[in-house]
């Protein structure tokens, strides 16, 4: 009975010195996934289906970035030359934690894909084709055509501040 309570009591602290922040007040999780090139699923990998163009992936579950690895997120517009079209999307701007683990992953998975989930949804998609060194993302967006991205990323950017103040405090108290 000693050993339960004693490995309950080890979850429990591992569970709150990890960083999993989800406050009532935060409306918009975001989560950053690596998308595999094999096509099988199991217990690290889920198969998700992009909400507007009906793509299917293979992703990592856990995720490899948080809103807590973020500072800000942006809208823009990249100009696309092989179909001559411009692409809207986001801009996450990385904090220099998030620098770090973004530059690692894709250094690492170079030809794979980075998945944007929103509250566990998937909302954007980047194929990783370059390192990023400099800690801005650009993802291109699965939203409804209607949506306002410039009202989204404000609330994003909104609630990565919550978290920020949120960690700042953790990390004061111990």
């Amino acid at each position: 009975m000693k050993k339960i309570l004693h490995y309950a009591l080890l979850a429990f602290s591992a569970f709150s010195i990890s960083g999993c922040i989800w406050d009532e007040t935060i409306e918009n999780y975001l989560t950053l996934h690596v998308c595999e090139a094999r096509n099988e699923i199991g217990v690290s990998r889920e198969r998700v289906k992009m909400p507007e163009t009906g793509v299917e992936f293979i992703v990592q579950k856990e995720a490899f970035m948080t809103m807590g690895d973020l500072d800000s997120v942006d809208v823009a517009e990249v100009y696309d030359p092989s179909s001559g079209t411009t692409i809207r999307g986001f801009v996450l701007n990385c904090n220099g934690k998030g620098i770090k683990k973004l530059f690692r992953e894709t250094s690492k998975s170079m030809g794979g894909w980075i998945l944007l989930k929103e509250n566990g949804n998937p909302r954007a998609i980047r194929k990783i084709d370059s390192i990023i060194s400099n800690g801005k993302l650009f993802m291109q967006l699965e939203y409804p055509r209607e949506t306002d991205l410039f009202k989204k990323a404000q609330d994003y950017t909104k609630d990565i501040v919550k978290v920020q103040k949120e960690i700042a405090e953790r990390e004061a108290g111990w």
